[in-house]
């Protein structure tokens, strides 16, 4: 019964490390492994020796399983250069957390959290997904894609070394235009989704530590930025748009 347990514990822990790994990685893995033993293939047991188009369909499924785990990190290192600019510079890593790392997450219900230690980002998954479908249609934002961008902007604020909700918050409203542009959003659009973040998700914090009622132009959380978002609201609306 001891060795039957300890067997079960062995599986439980390789689980848990393929799935911190990524599955992807392992079943690209398997996939190359394939492609190698076709390579060395030369017909010895009976298999017909090495063949072509079987060679190329597992090459192919390999590289198609590579293709997440590498497109997340490219993802991962663009929210981390922003979000160090943000930052004024310093280091952002940002992390999108798997099914495991969200397992032992220590603010499983916050979308997104800072490490204060390292400056490490950690988003939740729905947080990574939200922010990638903000990124495929700007312009189409609905209220989680514009929390996405405000939150990377928000998270940068307490890298940048703010610890209050409140106050992080409101450098992060004054900032998301600013955070729009540096992710490759088209400047109309990054004015307008800025605009919609203050007037329409940021009074949803009322009541909340997140929220100030000094977080409006010209009171005492106003940062007078050149490019603020109240900077380009009013901008739009001195030209009529």
């Amino acid at each position: 019964m001891a060795v039957l347990k300890l067997r079960q514990g062995i599986a439980a822990a390789a689980l848990l490390v393929l799935l911190y790994w990524d599955i992807w990685f392992v079943a690209a893995a398997f996939f190359l492994w394939l492609a190698v033993r076709e390579l060395r293939s030369d017909g010895s047991h009976g298999d017909g020796g090495f063949y072509l188009p079987y060679f190329l369909g597992v090459i192919a499924l390999a590289g198609a399983c590579l293709w997440p785990p590498l497109s997340n990190w490219r993802f991962e290192s663009k929210m981390a250069s922003v979000a160090t600019r943000l930052a004024d510079g310093r280091r952002a890593p940002v992390h999108c957390n798997t099914a495991v790392d969200m397992i032992f997450s220590p603010v499983q219900l916050n979308p997104g959290y800072t490490h204060f230690e390292t400056g490490e980002i950690s988003f939740q998954k729905h947080a990574c997904s939200d922010m990638r479908r903000y990124l495929r249609a700007p312009q189409e934002a609905d209220l989680g894609a514009l929390n996405a961008l405000n939150l990377i902007t928000h998270e940068a604020m307490h890298v940048r070394g703010e610890r209050r909700e409140s106050v992080t918050e409101c450098q992060a409203v004054q900032r998301n235009f600013r955070a729009a542009v540096l992710l490759g959003v088209p400047e109309p659009i990054a004015r307008r989704n800025a605009a919609d973040i203050y007037l329409k998700l940021y009074p949803l914090r009322s009541g909340s530590e997140y929220f100030s009622v000094d977080c409006a132009p010209g009171k005492a959380l106003d940062e007078h930025l050149s490019d603020s978002t109240w900077v380009v609201m009013a901008e739009d609306q001195a030209a009529g748009r």
